[in-house]
């Protein structure tokens, strides 16, 4: 004889975290009513158990019944455990009872199959016995949104918010709750990573349930406690307005790294032109930036070059393609199109719950990776957003692919790709001083951001910061096309490693610190690629500077240009510095690779300053100045310097160092190469401390250095090449050096030391406070004067 199971003697119910349901209430009524119906004590259906049927302390009761009924489990409070209705009883003394075993009279086969439905709509409607359903298909028939998933039916929960993505109202009560691991897709919610119909508010939903997570009435259904993970399906993602994300969150593609072929791209689109920015007095336009007038009037204006707009605004004209000019700049009319959605951001950001009323987090401390971030560029379409104007800074002034305007802390952008935005980054009024931010509630720590291994291509910015407290650290970043602005801020900028690139015609990768006051600016191991800069470097009121750089390619302009800084260095490669730079008129139109203006205690010591394209140096290779405060105490130190120098038309302006008095030209040396005049210029507190310097001149003319009140420490040298040609067959190369010494009563007591090392012949004339050093027949690199310290302002 076979044997078979016994059915379990007696029911066993539990609560919530599976413990037994002691004192609890079990309720029977007639299937889909409130209408009591009675289980029993014995499979005779004659002794009634009581209704509602109370659980023993083992949590434990038995019940006989007869078809189909509604049954409530309650706690010994009251308080409903679940609702569970088409619950049926089986006889398994009939033939057939034992394949009638299942919820509803189903049989065991149907009660393990997976109960299948099409879409969101069928999910919502079914009403059977079924706690657990199967969703497969698509949101929007034909659109690859897939919301596929198991759902579980929660009866006793009906105040659950419904976010049309991972929970929705059962329509016999309760709410159906999607059973997944990890993260939440953004697929479930009917975007279209096909980029056909707009996602704007799809993806809203998607964060909402995100928010939810992080905040109150939450229907998390993640493993752990950690902090939710909301994941962007690969393709394109159309958006036409700004999406706001919660703090403490990860929004990550699905496992595919940015600018790939299995890309994650989310894209502002435009259909028109609105342009946000307003024309300005005597302001630098880029070309193709487009402005309103200062009042509108139906049109905006694109500047079709590069230049500067004049003090007085114009007269606009108002025929499509009319053009007027304005200073440098000409523009031409073209008539405002709706549906132009630049000015808004992608993602913005809130430390408040979904509903405004709870600050859940003093800070965003979240995390975005392998997104790439996109804007159509004005005369574009969804399908070629890169294929009309690029975006230029100021056109859309609160456009920013990310927009911070709350206070942010270990904020990580990792491995994301911006493209052709207002701003990659926006960063707006979030200081440490108390005051309410955009989410309603204060703020005081400012926005603390670490970008990893991101790549930031041509924008209006790549970072707009104003107005804040930051605190950027930047590591192997590829930058190109664009600058950054940091405009009336304080905190720290560090940017270690990656690349800046410029591209010709005057759109350039650069760093702008105006009117700030940083901690620190540190730049180190940046390849900085020239083409186009106005300053690769320019920052203004900085207390310490840690710059080591490689700069290269050609260049009009300063490498690095700081204003009023109070201490740091500035090293690395200058290779091509101040190429063919115009000589300008005074120091502050002077042109160097290092330009110190009103500094104090900067240390410049560049391990290599070369200019060789075309054999022409035009420009400085260190220079402070003091046009904005006093320059004192800075430190100028130079190794394996090479400047070829073509000194036509910028004689009296070419020089490899040019300082202010009481700065120091300490330990180092420089060697190679013809070089430019006047390597010492200025009076009254120059000191030189251990170095080489090196000075050439023209054959046949004459050079003056001038040493007043110049302190020369020990082991001193001045070593002076010239450059000589030959002529009609004769070698011209004379060259006569004059050192003067003008400190008042001063003499020379005794007579420089004569040339060593010298392959021609030289003659010394001593007069008053100066020498005079004539040579014939010079060789490069001959003549080298040593000098004993000078303390009393003597030559001694």
């Amino acid at each position: 004889m076979a044997g078979s199971l016994l059915p379990q003697p007696k029911q066993l119910f539990q609560d919530a975290n599976w413990n037994p349901l002691i004192g609890g209430q079990i309720f029977t009524y007639a299937a889909g009513t409130l209408t009591p119906k009675n289980t029993f004590q014995d499979a005779a259906l004659t002794i009634a158990n009581t209704n509602p049927t109370l659980a023993n302390a083992r949590g434990e009761v038995v019940m006989y019944g007869d078809d189909l009924y509604r049954i409530i489990l309650r706690d010994a409070q009251g308080n409903t455990i679940w609702d569970r209705d088409n619950i049926g009883s089986i006889n398994l003394s009939t033939a057939t009872g034992s394949q009638n075993i299942g919820n509803g009279g189903e049989t065991v086969a149907q009660s393990f199959q997976a109960l299948q439905l099409p879409d969101y709509a069928a999910l919502k409607a079914y009403s059977g016995p079924r706690q657990r359903v199967d969703v497969s298909g698509y949101l929007v028939t034909a659109r690859p949104a897939p919301i596929a998933g198991s759902f579980v039916l929660d009866p006793s929960d009906n105040t659950s918010v419904t976010d049309d993505g991972t929970v929705f109202r059962a329509a016999g009560g309760g709410c159906w709750k999607r059973n997944f691991e990890g993260g939440v897709s953004s697929a479930w919610f009917g975007c279209d990573h096909t980029g056909q119909t707009d996602s704007t508010v799809a993806f809203q939903k998607f964060a909402n349930c995100l928010w939810r997570a992080v905040s109150t009435n939450t229907p998390w259904a993640g493993i752990g406690q950690g902090r939710p993970v909301g994941i962007v399906e690969p393709g394109r993602l159309r958006v036409t307005g700004t999406t706001t994300f919660p703090t403490n969150i990860l929004l990550t593609a699905r496992a595919h790294p940015a600018n790939t072929g299995s890309h994650t791209r989310i894209i502002m689109d435009s259909t028109g032109v609105t342009p946000s920015g307003r024309w300005q007095a005597s302001y630098q336009f880029q070309q193709f930036s487009t402005r309103l007038p200062t009042t509108s009037n139906g049109f905006y204006y694109r500047a079709n070059m590069k230049g500067v707009s004049g003090a007085v605004e114009p007269v606009w004209p108002t025929t499509v393609g009319a053009t007027v000019n304005d200073g440098t700049v000409t523009w031409t009319c073209f008539a405002v199109v709706a549906g132009d959605n630049r000015n808004k951001p992608i993602i913005k950001w809130s430390r408040a719950s979904l509903d405004g009323s709870t600050l859940c987090n003093a800070a965003v401390t979240s995390a975005v990776q392998w997104v790439e971030f996109w804007y159509v560029t004005v005369g574009s379409t969804f399908d070629l957003p890169l294929s009309g104007s690029g975006i230029n800074y100021g056109d859309y002034p609160n456009g920013g692919s990310l927009y911070f305007d709350v206070d942010a802390t270990d904020f990580r952008i990792v491995q994301c790709v911006f493209q052709n935005a207002p701003a990659h980054i926006r960063i707006a009024g979030v200081g440490t001083t108390p005051a309410i931010r955009s989410d309603g509630f204060i703020g005081n720590r400012g926005v603390n951001l670490f970008l990893v291994d991101c790549e930031l291509d041509t924008a209006g910015a790549h970072i707009d910061a104003s107005l804040s407290y930051i605190d950027i650290n930047n590591a192997n970043a590829e930058m190109f096309g664009a600058p950054s602005y940091i405009t009336g801020c304080t905190g720290r900028y560090v940017q270690n490693g990656g690349r800046m690139f410029g591209t010709p015609g005057g759109i350039y990768s650069s760093i702008r610190v105006r009117t700030s006051h940083l901690e620190l600016f540190k730049m180190s191991g940046v390849d900085i690629q020239r083409q186009g800069f106005t300053e690769a470097i320019d920052i203004d009121r900085t207390d310490v500077v840690d710059i080591d750089c490689t700069f290269s390619g050609a260049t009009t302009s300063n490498d690095v240009r700081l204003v009023l800084a109070r201490g740091g260095r500035v090293t690395g490669v200058f290779d091509n510095s101040g190429l063919d730079a115009p000589p300008g008129t005074g120091p502050s139109d002077y042109v160097a690779a290092i330009k110190l203006d009103g500094c104090r205690g900067v240390t410049c010591s560049p391990t290599l300053m070369a200019s060789t394209i075309g054999g022409t140096f035009n420009g400085h290779g260190v220079l402070t100045v003091s046009i904005a405060g006093i320059s004192s105490d800075n430190l100028v130190q130079g190794h394996n310097i090479t400047a070829p120098y073509n000194g036509s038309g910028h004689d009296g302006y070419d020089r490899y160092i040019n300082i202010q008095p009481a700065d120091l030209i300490g330990p180092g040396s420089e060697g190679g190469g013809n070089f430019p005049k006047q390597i010492l210029r200025g009076s009254g507190g120059l000191s030189v401390q251990g170095t080489k310097l090196i000075a050439g001149t023209t054959y046949g003319a004459t050079q003056t250095i001038n040493l007043g009140a110049v302190i020369l420490s020990d082991g001193v040298y001045l070593v002076y090449a010239n450059s000589y040609a030959i002529s009609n067959g004769a070698l011209l190369n004379t060259a006569t050096f004059i050192f003067t010494q003008r400190q008042s009563g001063g003499s020379i007591l005794q007579t420089l030391a004569g040339p060593t090392n010298n392959a021609g012949s030289g003659a010394i004339s001593v007069g008053g406070t100066s020498v005079t050093y004539t040579y014939a027949n010079l060789t490069p690199f001959v003549a080298t004067l040593s000098y004993n310290r000078i303390s009393d302002g003597n030559f001694i």
